[in-house]
């Protein structure tokens, strides 16, 4: 898992989606996220703004338990 930023945790590219922990604890998988979001999320300087900007409101989310 990607360490990521001060709002999430961290992040996984797996073959069902993106999964993103939250600092709250929370998990969520967002389907179809292509890979070059994927990179751009790890890239990013800010975790939290890009994925605001480029994942959250973009891509079906999942709560997982």
């Amino acid at each position: 898992m990607t360490k990521a930023s001060s709002a999430i945790k961290g992040f996984e590219k797996t073959e069902k989606g993106l999964e993103v922990t939250f600092q709250s604890g929370h998990k969520y998988l967002y389907a179809g996220v292509p890979a070059n979001v994927v990179l751009g999320l790890e890239r990013a300087e800010s975790k939290g703004s890009y994925f605001h900007a480029e994942i959250r409101d973009k891509y079906t989310a999942t709560k997982i338990a």
